[in-house]
């Protein structure tokens, strides 16, 4: 259903020009659940956000590759074409409520504009679709809490508010970027629970944006593991959770408290994220792994088949 090939972006700044997305290559079915997961600042979010080309252009610049979705490439869609595939085909949740939730207008009034948007026939029509869906997201007494402001909602409510609109056109495919960020433990996994009972139900593809290991385990069925803008492992959660072959997925692992921790002290990885407005030859990772060799700054590695639907960005990976 989406498969994202050799992507490649860069952001102008008043720093020169970075590229943060270094040939991302990764592909969604319908019915799975991948989690993107890495450091803050890797390109996850500009990764989801390129789902819908929704990152500004200028300051974005999409040097090459492709996002193909249901067979079409969006990076090229004219805008009446791409505008028809947001919120309808492609739902998108965005990683704080507060700030996309606006604060001046009612739950109803924005909703109503999503379901507008998606092809409701009328304003009538687009309210009784909004509140069955906050009923169907667990919204309690949804036909008088769609007239609330964002303010009466807790955050985790407020979540839910956003997971219905991005629901409101019935997707085929679903962006959660941090849709847990912020909330606490037993709000999290009502959250997780919706999410992995939307997928049950209607086969949505989803593309779950975290740095949370915990919650990839606990919701995913692939996972795809990003540092300094490269995708530099992929494949089923169980398998790189078990025996994760590049080293910087074993270095996340073994950061985990109760995994890599001896003695009480959990196990920190040397060295600083590269600078991506002059980042290091080859391979990305290179100045911080200890498997390094003069051949890894030859070049970036490709993403290459270790075992079935499990591929690792590394000429030196763990076996």
């Amino acid at each position: 259903m989406l498969e994202i090939r050799d992507l490649h972006l860069a952001m102008r700044s008043f720093e020169g020009e970075a590229h943060v997305l270094n040939g991302i290559s990764l592909s969604v079915a319908r019915g799975e659940v991948w989690g993107l997961v890495g450091e803050t600042g890797c390109g996850k979010s500009l990764t989801g956000l390129s789902v819908s080309r929704l990152v500004a252009q200028p300051p974005g610049r999409y040097l090459r590759g492709q996002v193909i979705f249901d067979g079409q490439d969006v990076l090229s869609m004219p805008g009446a074409a791409l505008r028809a595939l947001r919120g309808r085909r492609i739902g998108m949740i965005f990683q704080d409520p507060t700030t996309n939730l606006n604060p001046a207008f009612r739950v109803a009034s924005q909703m109503i504009d999503v379901a507008l948007h998606a092809g409701a026939p009328n304003r009538r029509a687009a309210r009784d679709g909004a509140i069955r869906m906050l009923d169907r997201v667990g919204i309690v007494d949804a036909a008088k809490r769609v007239d609330d402001y964002p303010h009466q909602f807790s955050g985790g409510m407020r979540q839910r508010v956003l997971i219905a609109m991005a629901l409101l056109g019935r997707p085929d495919l679903l962006v959660a970027d941090e849709p847990t960020t912020a909330l606490d433990v037993s709000v999290q996994a009502q959250i997780l629970r919706l999410l992995h009972d939307l997928v049950q139900q209607d086969g949505l593809g989803v593309l779950l944006i975290t740095h949370n290991l915990g919650v990839v385990a606990q919701i995913c069925s692939h996972v795809a593991v990003m540092y300094a803008g490269n995708v530099v492992e992929t494949g089923p959660v169980r398998a790189i959770f078990r025996t994760p072959c590049h080293p910087y997925t074993r270095a996340l692992l073994e950061a985990l408290p109760g995994a890599g921790a001896a003695r009480g002290a959990l196990r920190s990885l040397a060295g600083q994220v590269p600078n991506l407005f002059t980042p290091p030859p080859g391979c990305r990772f290179a100045p911080r792994c200890p498997r390094a060799t003069p051949e890894c700054e030859a070049g970036t590695p490709p993403l290459a088949e270790l075992a079935p639907a499990h591929r690792v960005a590394c000429l030196h990976p763990h076996a």
